[in-house]
């Protein structure tokens, strides 16, 4: 009997209790902790008869999978954390398995006792055609693991998906497509809790939708050879596709194979064709996403690390900048004129106004987001960062490449930090050293990923590029450094030309290096410090990845995988 949980100090105490009051006594107990921050593993403590693990959280399908990977038995039934069963389950399914490859008892609802779900009387179902009817006639025993008694044998040749939605469905018609017979009862031993907390009651976001549209996807190709039920399997797909294309813009292999099977004839399946063709113009109800972050008008790198998160995330939904666009009177002149009376502009506001000219590319909102993003830059340097970046104020956020931008953490600043850097669901650095700090401050793993500038390909930052007046054509060695004062005339979209077309560069800037390594360009790097910290662990980490060559490929599927795993993460 193997128990996936994860959080379930409430309710995982009945469900072992029940495990336990089995009369059939011939079987193994074995508890999956995915990765629980309550006191589960204190409350399975207390039961000596079970084999009791914990992992990292992987979601409960691979806490399955690892059941099944330590289950001796020659049968296996899976039980929820929060469910129970009768006394009498494994003797009755046991007495029902026979040379049957898998026995389906009903459920009840433990919240309404009287009320039984989806009964289906006792008989032997050879017929796969019929499974699939079944399925989309809503029979539980078709979408449910639990209430089964499987061949281990058989399970074994599953292998288990990364799914924390509609996974059950997915592994069953698997199985299912492996079976000489499947046996119904009519006999109820699985009480199902319906628990308002759990992931099928959550924020249906995009990582739900992915796993309904891969499970709608298999369904759709294991009915192809079913004339019956392939109408309906179509428009099982369309609509899980529909679901996904209307809220976020984004392709892999699955979604792509998916717009090539989907019913085109619905409203819903033309309607599919612009979504894949015209995506720009399509409107989509995408979840908000707020980012937060260091908002410096007066640095290059600043500006174009945000415009780059803001591009990643837009693929998830609508992106805005937590916070109000920079404005003012003089400002207002500055655009109305194109700049050209410079009397009225320090070189400093120049530059600020140039530079804020560029945040016209990204939207800004004080609209509350659905999720947080915070990042990136060094939204966690305490001389730089307001404490609201290091402790959050909101619950759903993700710590996108953070990064802290010194060695060391001064011992002013330790409390704040341990209390903060918690917070956070899910995290992602930019730098080894930062994912130490963090380390060291929570005892959690940080992921590290390359700068999300470099996610962004060079022929999207090449079209912004514009020639500053005097250097067309010109050959230069382009020195920039952050406190000196250079380059104060210069536009983003300027900054980004003068990069690309240095014969060679010398800086202490992280994000110059991080554009001459996106260029292809030979740069010259000399250390910076802060307040007597050394702050070159970024670029230490970055030019350790450039000695190989960076795959930025490989670093873009790397934060893809990142974040589709915060995501989910975040409606657990």
């Amino acid at each position: 009997m193997i128990i996936p949980v994860y959080n379930g100090e409430k309710y995982i105490s009945d469900c072992i209790e029940s495990v336990l009051c089995q009369v059939y006594n011939d079987f193994e107990i074995i508890v999956i902790d995915d990765g629980s921050s309550d006191n589960t593993a204190e409350v399975c403590g207390k039961f000596d008869r079970i084999r009791y693990f914990h992992q990292e959280n992987r979601g409960v399908s691979m806490a399955r999978q690892k059941g099944l990977e330590l289950a001796e038995g020659e049968f296996i039934t899976f039980i929820d954390g929060d469910d129970t069963v009768s006394p009498d389950f494994l003797e009755r399914m046991s007495d029902e398995i026979g040379d049957n490859d898998v026995v389906c008892c009903n459920s009840v609802d433990e919240a309404e006792y009287e009320n039984d779900i989806y009964i289906y009387e006792d008989e032997t179902v050879f017929d796969k055609e019929r499974v699939f009817r079944d399925y989309f006639s809503c029979k539980r025993y078709t979408t449910c693991i639990w209430g089964k008694l499987f061949r281990k044998h058989i399970l074994e040749k599953i292998e288990f998906p990364e799914m924390d939605y509609a996974e059950d469905t997915y592994i069953i018609h698997k199985y299912f497509a492996m079976c000489e017979s499947i046996r119904l009862i009519k006999y109820q031993g699985y009480f199902y809790r319906n628990n308002s907390e759990g992931a099928m009651n959550g924020f249906m976001g995009f990582h739900q939708k992915y796993d309904m549209l891969k499970c709608s996807l298999y369904i759709y190709e294991a009915c192809l050879k079913y004339p019956s039920v392939i109408r309906q399997a179509e428009m099982k797909l369309t609509g899980s596709l529909f679901d996904l294309a209307v809220h976020f813009d984004i392709r892999d292999d699955t979604i792509e194979r998916a717009f090539a099977l989907a019913e085109r004839r619905s409203l819903k399946g033309k309607l599919l064709i612009l979504y894949r063709y015209f995506p720009k113009i399509m409107p989509r109800k995408g979840m908000k996403i707020g980012i937060h972050t260091l908002n410096d008008n007066e640095n290059y790198g600043n500006r174009l690390q945000n415009y780059a998160v803001n591009y990643i995330f837009s693929r998830y939904g609508k992106v805005y900048n937590i916070g109000k666009r920079f404005f003012n009177f003089k400002y207002l002149i500055w655009r109305i004129t194109g700049g050209k009376i410079q009397s009225l502009f320090t070189n400093k506001n120049y530059r600020i106004y140039k530079l804020t000219d560029f945040n016209r590319r990204m939207k800004y909102s004080l609209t509350r987001a659905d999720i947080d993003i915070y990042g990136s830059d060094q939204i966690w340097n305490p001389y730089y960062a307001d404490k609201s970046l290091i402790n959050p104020l909101t619950k759903n956020n993700i710590a996108f490449c953070a990064s802290f931008g010194l060695s060391e953490i001064p011992k002013e600043y330790e409390n704040l930090f341990r209390e903060g850097l918690e917070k956070f669901h899910s995290v992602s650095v930019r730098e080894n050293r930062g994912a130490e700090i963090f380390f060291d401050h929570t005892g959690r793993n940080a992921e590290i990923l390359c700068d999300p500038t470099m996610y962004v390909p060079k022929e999207h930052w090449q079209s912004f590029e514009k020639c500053p007046k005097g250097f067309e054509n010109k050959k230069y060695v382009f020195e920039y450094f952050i406190d000196g004062k250079n380059n104060e005339q210069f536009s983003v979209e300027e900054f980004l030309y003068l990069i690309d077309h240095a014969e060679s560069i010398i800086t202490d800037s992280f994000h110059v290096c991080v554009f001459s390594l996106i260029f292809g360009k030979k740069f010259t790097v000399k250390e910076r410090k802060n307040n007597g910290f050394s702050m070159q662990s970024r670029i230490d980490t970055l030019l350790r990845k450039a000695e190989n060559g960076i795959d930025f490929e490989s670093e873009r599927r790397k934060t893809d995988k990142f974040i589709m795993s915060a995501l989910k993460n975040l409606n657990k």
